[in-house]
């Protein structure tokens, strides 16, 4: 998961899509770009054995 984007970027709403393609070029797997308030489901957690 993408976030925290700086305030410094000129051209906010095209940014969403540069990151996404800039991760593509190293990462193959799943991806969300979120934005800010956005809500993302994320699996539960796996418990690691004998782990409380």
């Amino acid at each position: 998961m993408l976030t925290h984007f700086s305030q410094r970027y000129r051209v906010p709403d095209e940014l969403p899509q540069a990151f996404e393609r800039e991760a593509r070029e190293v990462f193959d797997g799943g991806l969300t770009v979120a934005r800010d308030l956005d809500r993302v489901p994320l699996p539960p957690r796996r418990r690691r054995p004998g782990a409380s």
